[in-house]
């Protein structure tokens, strides 16, 4: 599946994509691409640290959903 089908997102500061529908957080490969059987979901797995190592661009883009 393509980073398009899957309306990610880069989340630079972090070094992943955010599916903002699924509110999937993919590693981001070094090729720039997804690692699609890595997803985690962001409100339910992913750590205090690694929020706050969220830019403030990337902060705004990971809340729009709330």
């Amino acid at each position: 599946m393509s980073i398009v089908s899957k309306n990610l997102v880069e989340l630079e500061s972090v070094g992943c994509w955010f599916d903002s529908k699924s509110e999937m957080v993919y590693p981001m490969l070094v090729n720039g691409d997804f690692a699609e059987d890595q997803g985690t979901n962001i409100y339910d797995d992913m750590s205090d640290e690694w929020f706050a190592s969220l830019s403030p661009k990337d902060f705004l883009i990971v809340n729009k959903n709330d």
